[in-house]
Formats: structure tokens, C-alpha cells, sequence
């Protein structure tokens, strides 16, 4: 990173690079995250921290499964918009991805 360039400059610049390469998902994540790490050397094991504390504690165990029927219930689209799940359903078969929110930049990648 040159002294022109800002972290969050060299940040946006990998999720770009990483966002448009055509690979599978893990691999631009991965790459995402290889680049995010070696920008932030100090934060390197925190979000290793924070997935394994997830997992000990349970967290899976609340995720909807693959075909699953859920009730209807309003929710926010890629845009902000609030839909409702029936009436997307009403156009056809449906995939719902959760994300932590437009901050995350791996939930970025993801969509």
C-alpha cells in the first residue's frame, strides 16, 4: 500500500478485484480475505475468533434448513425495500440469503 493510497482505498479495491473475478464464492472469499488480512495484520484473528465463538455457542442450530418451509414475514431486499416472503413466492421459487448487513464486506461478496 503506498502512502497515496488509503486503507480504505486498498480495502474497496480488493473487494472490487475479488467481487468480479469468475470463480466459485469460497474462492473470492478467500481471496477477499487473504488481501483484507494482509491490510490488517492486527485484526488477523478476530474474525477467526468471532466464527468459532459462533459455532461453540450453538448459533447453527437456528438456521433454517435447505427446503424448509418458513412462516411469511416481511424483509428488507438487496435495495432496503421491506417485501413480503409471500408475495415473492407468488413469482416463483425462492433463495433467501441472510447477511449481517451492508457493512460486511464478505456478505457483499455473497450477493
Amino acid at each position: 500500500m503506498t502512502a497515496a493510497k488509503s486503507l480504505e482505498q486498498a480495502l474497496a479495491e480488493a473487494f472490487v478485484t475479488a467481487d468480479s473475478l469468475k470463480a466459485p464464492l469460497k474462492d473470492r472469499l478467500k481471496l477477499y480475505l487473504v488481501e483484507s488480512r494482509r491490510l490488517l495484520p492486527d485484526l488477523e484473528g478476530t474474525y477467526d475468533q468471532l466464527v468459532q465463538r459462533i459455532a461453540v455457542n450453538g448459533a447453527d442450530a437456528f438456521v433454517p434448513a435447505v427446503g424448509e418451509v418458513l412462516p411469511n414475514f416481511l424483509m428488507t431486499d438487496a435495495k432496503g425495500h421491506l417485501v413480503e416472503l409471500g408475495s415473492l413466492l407468488a413469482k416463483g421459487p425462492l433463495v433467501i440469503s441472510f447477511n449481517r448487513g451492508p457493512w460486511c464486506d464478505y456478505c457483499g461478496l455473497e450477493l
